[in-house]
């Protein structure tokens, strides 16, 4: 049977395979779990101190578990961390799209005995996040969204020239010079390791990026929890600056955080992941003590 979400099964097999490479770099213990549901089975990489207060994060597009780990930073020190493969968007949960976002992640939460948590969603992720937020926002205790999508959109003539167009290149003769634009256009750091990845996983996967807008109608006062939302300044994808203003119009009690010079993807270093793990920890236990108070 024909893959669904790669070209081939081949394409699936190396793209676990640089999965795991990240994952091998990761410098925790991490427990690997499988959990059942109706959408189909679902890779969970668990990690960080057991009685922790639970974190659940949702990695980007074409990535998985292992790659979102290592930019929490000093988060997986202080919170149990369930980093989820999202199905459709990983090699390692079952080879499927998802339908109902919220309905696969409620049975996700359920299988790992979570009751209340914090979710933390990364560029699709935070999509992802956001739309589980809005559904079933009686589940979370805290929601950080990271660069999401959905929310807000770039200029499409910028998006033609400086995206769409280098990809369909990259896809049709697939040449270091040719991944050179999208590369640039994407991280704000270089990193080897995730150059490599994303070379190797705009050829392996059959590119689904779909995304349904946000409406102001989509019942965002029913989300009462905490709220932290990091936008890029020169994000091709969602205008950090677009963003939070939609953010602040929508949730009003939202905190935001504009992340000055960067690109859709946020700096790659120590330095930039000790920041952000710092900040959403403060957040955290911030709205934590407001809350027992």
């Amino acid at each position: 049977m024909a893959s669904i979400v790669f070209q081939s099964e081949e394409a699936r097999a190396r793209m676990q395979l640089a999965s795991a490479e990240f994952l091998a770099r990761f410098p925790g213990p991490v427990e690997e779990r499988f959990v059942a549901t109706t959408q189909g089975r679902t890779r969970v990489l668990v990690t960080g101190p057991v009685d922790g207060p639970p974190l659940v994060a949702l990695h980007g597009a074409m990535a998985s578990a292992a790659h979102i780990l290592p930019e929490l930073g000093p988060v997986v020190d202080h919170c149990r961390v369930y980093a989820v493969d999202v199905l459709g968007q990983s090699p390692w949960s079952d080879d499927r799209r998802l339908k109902d976002l919220a309905s696969w992640l409620r049975q996700v939460a359920d299988e790992l005995g979570l009751d209340q948590f914090a979710l933390l969603g990364a560029s699709w992720g935070g999509m992802t996040a956001l739309r589980v937020a809005l559904a079933m926002p009686e589940r979370l205790r805290h929601l950080v969204l990271v660069v999401p999508v959905g929310i807000v959109t770039g200029s499409v003539w910028a998006g033609i020239v400086d995206a769409a167009w280098p990809l369909m290149l990259y896809r049709w003769r697939p040449t270091p010079a040719r991944l050179e634009p999208i590369l640039n256009t994407q991280f704000t750091t270089r990193n080897a390791e995730w150059a490599q990845y994303l070379g190797e996983a705009l050829l392996a996967y059959r590119l689904d990026f779909h995304v349904p807008p946000f409406k102001a109608s989509d019942g965002w006062k029913n989300l009462r929890c905490p709220v932290l939302v990091f936008g890029a300044e020169h994000d091709i994808h969602a205008p950090g600056e677009a963003l939070l203003r939609r953010i602040k119009a929508w949730l009003p009690q939202a905190e935001t955080e504009l992340l000055r010079g960067s690109k859709h993807c946020p700096p790659l270093t120590p330095e930039f992941r000790r920041f952000l793990g710092e900040r959403i920890l403060r957040f955290l236990e911030a709205t934590s003590l407001q809350e027992a108070r």
